[in-house]
């Protein structure tokens, strides 16, 4: 498998495919920047430009954030799954992210708040698939950032 080249003066957080490539002939890259601007870049695979090279479609976060009022999401994790992509806010906010009609759109944004269940100095969270499900596991500091005192483990309800 060979992606378009990255501009490197871009952010690179995390990349994920919308489903396995074996087999597969077709399916989509997404890569996520962890920043406002851009927020995504995607890449349909086997596609090429009309200049005949591979280009990454670089896209902004336009969504609300709900639990920041007045601001946009900045999505910092996310997984493909199934043909679509699910992400996950700074603000704990779900989003499915689909290729339709030849744009990548959100077109559901979750209706709870994916945040760790207890008090914490710092939590990391990933998000998984084990066994045809999404996890949502959290890696919870309670008192010092350097040690992990919790493992919280959800499955996302992806009908969202």
């Amino acid at each position: 498998m060979v992606l378009p080249p990255w501009d490197t003066n871009l952010s690179f957080k995390i990349c994920t495919l919308s489903s396995s490539p074996k087999g597969a002939n077709s399916f989509n890259v997404m890569v996520l920047t962890g920043t406002k601007s851009p927020a995504f870049a995607f890449y349909r695979w086997g596609e090429i430009s009309s200049n005949n090279r591979r280009e990454w479609i670089i896209q902004e976060c336009y969504i609300k954030e709900p639990y920041s009022p007045g601001e946009n999401m900045i999505i910092t994790n996310g997984i493909g799954f199934g043909g679509k992509f699910y992400a996950l806010s700074s603000q704990g906010s779900v989003v499915a992210i689909e290729d339709v009609d030849s744009c990548f759109k959100t077109t559901r944004v979750g209706a709870r708040r994916s945040v760790p269940s207890g008090v914490s100095m710092r939590f990391r969270e990933y998000l998984v698939e084990s066994d045809g499900e999404i996890l949502l596991v959290f890696l919870v500091s309670r008192q010092c950032v350097d040690v992990v005192d919790d493992v919280e483990v959800f499955r996302l309800d992806i009908d969202i």
